[in-house]
């Protein structure tokens, strides 16, 4: 798995909308894989990744982070190609 700065700059356009109050809306492009966390505080982009499963055919990845309203933290990762289609296992 690398850093793609395309895939990262499309995980911080999405990070970057209104964050309101940190709502897990996944974004309407199916390009790439995406995953998401919120938490309360400053949720580090490293406890966010042990909450997801990565796709064994996943090679590249972006991230975004900011600050919610509400003082949360909004974490979103894209990756490609895409995972997590029905029938499909993670590794």
């Amino acid at each position: 798995m690398t850093w793609d700065d395309t895939v990262a700059a499309f995980a911080r356009n999405y990070a970057n909308q209104p964050a309101g109050d940190c709502d897990l809306v996944h974004s309407s492009i199916l390009t790439y894989g995406e995953n998401l966390a919120t938490g309360s505080g400053d949720l580090s982009g490293e406890s966010a990744v042990e909450l997801w499963v990565v796709w064994s055919n996943s090679v590249r990845l972006g991230r975004a982070k900011v600050k919610c309203n509400n003082g949360g933290t909004f974490i979103g990762c894209n990756y490609d190609p895409p995972g997590n289609f029905d029938g499909q296992r993670p590794y």
